[in-house]
């Protein structure tokens, strides 16, 4: 073999070990890993009736840091999608969805922790919420962790990382999911769920932090505090507008 050929391959295999390494982000890992993490004991299970606490119940539910390390984002996202304890999103009393969030999964969730740290994380998740159909997703689990999963595009190193076009496809994509719940006629799946509340909160979010400025005139001139306190129909009509500008 040509020696320049070889030394070619030698320094591209030493790229590739290296890259994957950084994306590994653990130089204990030998390869990723790109099922998503099975977690040993959940909800249902006998041994989480010998569980006593919630402290008890997040620490069994915790990723082990030898796996955490070596998933693929997707495998991670998954994971995350998959959390046992997701419904704690709700426990919150304040009127930011957010708060329940932060406060009761990334906080005690190493999964989430370690997603929101991930490089292009941004997209990844957009690409997710994007594709992902509404009613296979709750049909494979449920209308309460659909909800769930929208929230991890509530936080702000997320969509502060998205650029014009990927403000235009979230938006745009927003108004499509809530026009197809709009639209449905009895029995309802999503309709009344909730989900409308949680997808136009997105957007007013999205709009807020992106300065879309009728928007943000009117969210000043109203004196809102938070997203959640802009009316539902108004949240709407700004966002048709932000699309059609």
């Amino acid at each position: 073999m040509n020696i320049k050929i070889l030394v070619l391959i030698m320094i591209v295999l030493l790229v590739s070990v290296s890259c994957t390494r950084d994306e590994l982000q653990n130089d204990n890992c030998d390869q990723l890993i790109d099922e998503p993490y099975n977690f040993p004991v959940k909800p249902g299970d006998p041994e989480w009736s010998n569980l006593e606490t919630d402290e008890e119940r997040f620490n069994a539910v915790q990723i082990p840091e030898s796996i955490l390390k070596c998933l693929t984002d997707e495998a991670l996202l998954q994971t995350c999608i998959d959390y046992p304890l997701y419904f704690f999103f709700t426990a919150s009393s304040d009127t930011d969805p957010s708060t329940g969030f932060e406060k009761f999964l990334v906080k005690k969730f190493n999964g989430l922790q370690e997603l929101f740290e991930r490089k292009n994380i941004e997209t990844i998740l957009l690409d997710r919420y994007i594709a992902e159909d509404m009613y296979s997703f709750v049909e494979r689990y449920n209308i309460f962790r659909l909800e769930y999963f929208y929230m991890f595009l509530l936080r702000e190193s997320v969509i502060s990382e998205w650029k014009e076009g990927q403000v235009y496809d979230f938006i745009k994509h927003s108004l499509d999911k809530y026009d197809t719940i709009k639209k449905e006629s009895p029995p309802y799946i999503l309709r009344y769920s909730g989900v409308e509340l949680i997808i136009t909160y997105l957007m007013a979010r999205v709009m807020l932090y992106h300065k879309f400025q009728p928007f943000v005139d009117y969210y000043n001139s109203m004196g809102f505090t938070n997203e959640a306190l802009v009316p539902l129909d108004k949240r709407v009509e700004y966002a048709r507008l932000f699309i059609k500008q």
